[in-house]
C-alpha cells in the first residue's frame, strides 16, 4: 500500500509559476503542467515509478519523459483541456480567447527485426516496413545472414564458391581449401606445416637457406638466363600459394586456369617459369574464347613474341609505353617481368619491384613469384613489408604470411574494424588446430565468436548456430557447458545423478542403496544430501537408477568404464503440474488404461496434459546414430 506521509515522486522545476495541472483522462501516466507567461503545454510521462537500480556508477535510471506541445503564433497560453476521447489532443486557450487544437506526438520505439525489417510502435500500434534491396545489398549483417542461408561456414571448399573468384574472401578460402587438402594427399613434409598458426614468414625464418641455380628454358631465347633460387621450404611455400605443380604437371595446371577463363593470369605465370610459347598460347586461348572482357589478347601475344634481350632495343622501349595501356593487373605484371629479363642486370629487390608492387595481382603469386627471383634476405625484406602492411590495412589475404599467430590475429582485427564481418573470424579461427590457445591468447577471439552465435540466434539460424558449436568443441574453442536441465532433489535441490568419477561404482560414499534383482546396485539417495528419493507411485519403491553400473555386452550406449545408460523405461518421470510421478514403464502402462493420475487423492488428469505417455513402453528409444 502507498503511504500517504511521502510523495511517489518529486518533479522539480524551479521558477516554474504553475497555473494549471491535469492528468490525461484517456491515457494513464500522462501528465500535463501550463505555468504563467508559456507558450507550450509541458507534458510528463510518469507511467513507472522511480527505480532504485543503478546503471552506471551510482546513476539512477531515468523514469520521466518530458516533451512540450507548442501551439502557433507568440500569444501566452491562458488555459488547456484534455480531449475526452483522444488520448494525444488537446484544446488550449490563449490570452486572446482563440482556441487551438494541439497534437501530442509520442515517443517513437524503434526495433530491428530478424529478418532485417524495421519495426516500430506508436499510439497502441505496431507497424513495419521493408527496406530497399540497395540497402540491404551495402549493410554487412544482411550479407552475413546471406551467406549463413546458403551454407558459408565450416567447409572452405563451398565457402570459396559462394564468394565467387575474385574477392578477398575467395583467395582466402581457397587457401584455407588448399592447406587441408595438400595434408590429405599427403603431399605435406610434416602437419605442423599445413596448420592455420604457421605462417610463409615463420618458415622462413625457421628455413633460411636457399640454392641459386640459372634456368633456361628450351622456349626461351637463347641468350636468355635469369637466375633462380630453391629450397624445401620454397617449394613448400610455392604449394601453399597454389602453384602445386612440377615440370611434369604444369600442363595441368595451364589448362586448369584456362578451363576457369584466367587466361591473363596463365600468361603471366608461365612467363614467370620461361615458358614463353605457352604464355602466348593462354593469350591466343583467350582471344578465341567468347568470354566478355579478353579482348585484344592476341594483339598482347603478338607483341610479347617480339621479345628480345637485346639492350635498348625498339621493342622495350615500346613495351614500357604498352604496359601503361594495359588494363589487366597480371599482363602489366608479365610486361614488367620482360622488361627486367631484357635488361639483364637483376639483382636486387628493387629490380623486380615493378613486378611485386603490381595492383591487382593475388599476394599468393607474388609471394611464389618472390620464392624464384629474390635471394633469402630480400625474400624475408619483401615478406616482412607486406605482412606489416596487410596488418595494417586489415588484408585477409595476408594471412599467409602471418598464420593465425599473434600477428594474425591482430590483421583479423583490423579486418574486422574496417568491415564488421565477424562470420568470416570466426569462421577462420575455428579452423585453427589450438583454437583454446588462440583464445587465451587475445580476448579478441572469445568477443568475436560470441558475436557470431548471437547473431545466429538472432536470425533464428538454429542448426548452423549448432554446427558452429560442435566446431568450437572439437577445436578446443570452450569449456564443455554443464548440463542445464537435471532432476533435483527436493531437499538440496542438486542434481540426483550420482557422479562417476567417485570410486569404482559412481557410488557416492555412504550413499544407501539397494541391489536389484540382477544383483546390481541402485542409488535409492540423493548423492549429496543423502535424503531419499521420492516413491514411484504405482511401485512404491524409492526412485533410482542402475544406469551408471550396468555393463551391457552389446557394447551400445556405454559410458566412460563400460557403463551403459539407462534404459527409457527406467527414466525419473512426473505430472509437471501435479508433481507426481514414477518409473517411466510403470506411467505408461498406467496411462494406457486411465487418464487421471494414479495418486489416490488426485484429481490431476496428467494424460491430458502429456502427449508424450502414448509412447510403446517396451520400446528402448536410444539414438540410431
Amino acid at each position: 500500500l502507498r503511504t500517504m506521509d511521502k510523495p511517489v515522486m518529486t518533479i522539480t522545476k524551479p521558477q516554474w509559476n504553475i497555473s494549471k495541472l491535469e492528468w490525461s483522462p484517456t491515457k494513464p501516466g500522462y501528465l500535463a503542467a501550463l505555468s504563467k507567461d508559456s507558450h507550450c503545454v509541458r507534458l510528463f510521462d510518469v507511467q513507472h515509478a522511480p527505480f532504485e537500480c543503478e546503471l552506471f556508477q551510482g546513476e539512477v535510471g531515468e523514469s520521466i519523459v518530458e516533451h512540450t506541445v507548442h501551439k502557433p503564433g507568440d500569444q501566452h497560453l491562458s488555459s488547456f483541456q484534455w480531449h475526452p476521447r483522444h488520448h494525444n489532443r488537446l484544446l488550449a486557450v490563449d490570452i486572446s480567447g482563440d482556441v487551438h487544437d494541439l497534437t501530442v506526438f509520442e515517443k517513437l520505439s524503434l526495433s530491428w527485426l530478424p529478418n532485417s525489417r524495421l519495426a516500430w510502435a506508436v499510439d497502441n500500434r505496431l507497424g513495419s516496413c521493408e527496406l530497399s534491396s540497395d540497402y540491404d545489398a551495402e549493410d554487412i549483417s544482411t550479407l552475413m545472414r546471406q551467406r549463413a542461408t546458403l551454407g558459408y561456414g565450416l567447409s572452405a571448399s563451398m565457402n570459396q564458391q559462394l564468394v565467387g573468384h575474385s574477392s578477398e574472401l575467395a583467395a582466402l578460402w581457397s587457401w584455407v581449401d588448399r592447406c587441408q587438402r595438400l595434408l590429405v594427399d599427403g603431399k605435406l613434409p610434416a602437419k605442423r606445416f599445413v596448420s592455420p598458426n604457421i605462417g610463409v614468414h615463420h618458415l622462413l625464418e625457421e628455413n633460411s637457406q636457399s640454392a641459386e641455380f640459372y634456368f633456361p628454358r628450351e622456349e626461351s631465347p637463347d641468350d636468355l638466363r635469369v637466375k633462380q633460387y630453391t629450397s624445401a621450404a620454397r617449394i613448400f611455400i610455392r604449394s601453399l600459394c597454389g602453384w602445386e605443380f612440377d615440370t611434369n604437371t604444369m600442363e595441368d595446371f595451364f589448362k586448369r586456369l584456362e578451363v576457369e577463363g584466367q587466361y591473363e593470369r596463365a600468361s603471366a605465370i608461365a612467363l614467370w617459369h620461361l615458358r614463353f610459347r605457352r604464355a602466348i598460347d593462354c593469350l591466343n586461348v583467350g582471344s578465341t574464347s567468347s568470354a566478355d572482357g579478353h579482348g585484344g589478347l592476341h594483339l598482347v601475344a603478338m607483341a610479347m613474341a617480339g621479345f628480345s634481350t637485346a639492350a635498348s632495343t625498339l621493342w622495350q622501349d615500346m613495351c614500357q609505353k604498352m604496359r601503361g595501356q594495359l588494363r589487366h593487373p597480371y599482363l602489366q605484371a608479365g610486361f614488367a617481368f620482360l622488361s627486367c629479363c631484357g635488361s639483364q642486370h637483376v639483382s636486387s629487390l628493387s629490380d623486380y619491384s615493378s613486378v611485386l608492387s603490381e595492383i591487382g595481382v593475388f599476394l599468393a603469386d607474388k609471394i611464389a613469384f618472390a620464392t624464384l627471383f629474390l635471394t633469402d634476405s630480400q625474400l624475408s625484406e619483401y615478406t616482412t613489408k607486406e605482412m606489416h602492411s596487410a596488418i595494417q590495412d586489415g588484408r585477409l589475404e595476408g594471412l599467409i604470411l602471418t598464420g593465425l599467430s599473434s600477428k594474425g590475429l591482430s590483421l583479423l582485427q583490423s579486418y574486422v574494424n574496417r568491415t564488421s564481418d565477424v562470420q568470416t573470424v570466426s569462421l577462420i579461427v575455428t579452423q585453427s588446430d589450438s583454437l583454446g590457445d588462440l583464445v587465451s591468447s587475445d580476448p579478441a577471439v572469445d568477443v568475436w565468436l560470441q558475436n557470431y552465435r548471437d547473431l545466429l540466434d538472432t536470425w533464428r539460424l538454429w542448426h548452423t548456430r549448432a554446427h558452429f558449436d560442435v566446431q568450437l568443441g572439437q577445436s578446443g574453442g570452450g569449456v564443455p557447458p554443464p548440463a542445464q536441465v537435471f532432476a533435483g532433489c527436493g531437499y538440496c535441490s542438486k542434481s540426483v545423478a550420482s557422479d562417476t568419477g567417485r570410486g569404482t561404482g559412481g557410488l557416492a560414499k555412504g550413499a544407501p542403496s539397494v541391489v536389484t534383482r540382477r544383483g546390481q546396485p541402485k542409488a535409492t539417495s540423493c548423492p549429496s544430501c543423502r535424503k531419499p528419493l521420492p516413491r514411484c507411485s504405482l511401485c512404491l519403491l524409492n526412485l533410482g537408477t542402475v544406469s551408471q553400473f550396468r555393463s551391457m555386452a552389446d557394447g551400445s550406449c556405454l559410458m566412460p568404464g563400460g557403463k551403459k545408460k539407462s534404459s527409457f523405461k527406467d527414466w525419473f518421470t512426473w505430472c509437471q503440474s501435479c508433481r507426481h510421478g514414477g518409473h517411466a514403464s510403470h506411467m505408461i502402462h498406467w496411462f494406457k488404461d486411465h487418464s487421471v493420475c494414479p495418486v489416490t487423492t488426485c484429481n490431476c488428469k496428467c494424460n491430458l496434459l502429456d502427449q508424450a505417455s502414448r509412447v510403446n513402453p517396451l520400446a528402448d528409444p536410444s539414438p540410431s546414430h
